[in-house]
């Protein structure tokens, strides 16, 4: 995306609005997803034994009022091995 998007021609067209608020954080530092583990106050916690056999969601929701507020953006759910490992079968 940043090679992509360092370029002018790439940027025509593209606005953010001011009158919407944009927040976008994944948490890079805090969970590593290859070995889905969660660092937090100088530790490292298994991420699979609090989920309970769930998904992490990653999502965006229009927050501003009027007929889009509430809709995803987009929502989709991360599966670890860890996870699906666990899981009972059905």
């Amino acid at each position: 995306r940043k090679k992509h998007f360092g370029l002018g021609k790439n940027l025509a067209g593209l606005v953010f609005r001011t009158d919407k608020v944009y927040t976008f954080d994944f948490y890079n530092d805090k969970l590593d997803m290859e070995r889905f583990r969660l660092r937090a106050l100088g530790q490292e916690f298994d991420v699979q034994k609090y989920i309970r056999g769930q998904p992490i969601r990653v999502l965006s929701r229009v927050s501003t009022a009027g007929p889009a507020e509430g809709q995803y953006l987009w929502n989709f759910e991360l599966w670890h091995e860890n996870v699906v490992d666990h899981l009972p079968d059905a």
